[in-house]
């Protein structure tokens, strides 16, 4: 979204031709019955201006969504807004890991407001809540909150997970084997985790 803005001279504005892109693809994906999420993935890591220049981040983060917020208010449900991606935690850059967690559930919470407050379909629109580095023990911690919601439905919060294990398999590909009974212990034993967290709430 920002390489369509020149924030550095106050301009926050998303190209319209930018939009109409997005929306173009959107439909197509809609329209074929699949299920769409928007999100804010990386975006040259303008996030980590949340620990050198508060405001200004939140100027940025605001302006998004304001504008693909209003933009895409009215899309069905089966298009879902997620606020982030890795990038709410340690890219947060602050000093230590606290105040990257409460930083990273500020911004949760005010992006389901921000969201909310937009009316039409996003006042019930599913939101996809990036955890800590999106990783599985880090938001499964107890100081990653999961954001409270006004939507008068309940469960249209989720909670953004990524699953790369073992790496040497998941990303750089050393090996093409996996599946042992150790490897498959391990990985049942992160997605444990997650459901502990989810199922205290």
């Amino acid at each position: 979204w920002t390489n369509t803005m020149d924030f550095d001279n106050g301009d926050f504005e998303i190209s319209a031709d930018f939009l109409a892109g997005v929306k173009e693809a959107v439909d197509w994906a809609l329209n074929a019955g699949l299920y769409v999420i928007l999100n804010d993935h990386h975006d040259g890591e303008w996030q980590k201006l949340f620990s050198s220049n508060e405001t200004l981040a939140w100027k940025i983060f605001d302006s998004i969504w304001e504008q693909v917020g209003e933009y895409f208010k009215d899309e069905p449900l089966q298009l879902i807004f997620e606020g982030g991606n890795e990038q709410f935690g340690s890219c947060l850059g602050f000093s230590t890991k606290d105040e990257n967690y409460a930083m990273a559930n500020k911004i949760n919470q005010h992006f389901v407001d921000f969201i909310r407050n937009q009316g039409g379909n996003n006042t019930k629109r599913f939101l996809l809540l990036p955890g800590y580095d999106t990783g599985f023990p880090d938001t499964a911690d107890s100081r990653w909150k999961m954001p409270t919601d006004s939507a008068n439905t309940v469960n249209k919060l989720m909670a953004s997970v990524h699953y790369y294990d073992p790496g040497f398999f998941a990303i750089y590909k050393m090996s093409n084997k996996w599946g042992s009974k150790a490897q498959y212990k391990a990985a049942m034993d992160l997605f444990a985790t997650m459901k502990t967290m989810i199922d205290q709430g």
